[in-house]
């Protein structure tokens, strides 16, 4: 039940939107594990100088992408390569400078303090071993 929020400075076509999305989700399911159906990509949006680092090189598209997935379901060597994958990914679709940071974070929430459709995450599992 993962929640990604793509953060960019400025908008981008509806088109590539529903690409970038319908890419994120598959690598999240082959990587992590998590279920196509319930996995959601929200894009937001800001100025330019909302990604402010100092002295920006006129030459990328800076962006954040954070995922929140339930604490301890998935290990070290997962996470790194959903990272690594995601940011090959967006590399693909716009340009960035290797030496600015785009910050790619996993949140990772403990299953009581968070769910969806009125069940937390750790009543989910519980009750999927039944």
């Amino acid at each position: 039940m993962p929640i990604i929020t793509v953060t960019l400075p400025g908008q981008i076509s509806d088109r590539t939107k529903a690409s970038i999305s319908e890419e994120i989700v598959n690598i999240t399911s082959r990587l992590l594990n998590k279920k196509e159906q319930v996995t959601v990509v929200k894009f937001m949006t800001g100025r330019a100088d909302f990604f402010n680092l100092g002295k920006q090189s006129e030459r990328v598209f800076p962006f954040d992408i954070e995922i929140k997935i339930t604490t301890a379901t998935n290990n070290e060597d997962e996470k790194a390569e959903w990272i690594d994958a995601i940011w090959a990914l967006m590399k693909m679709y716009f340009q960035t400078d290797d030496d600015f940071p785009c910050y790619i974070s996993i949140i990772e929430v403990d299953g009581n303090n968070w769910g969806f459709n009125g069940v937390t995450q750790r009543n989910r599992a519980l009750a999927n071993q039944k």
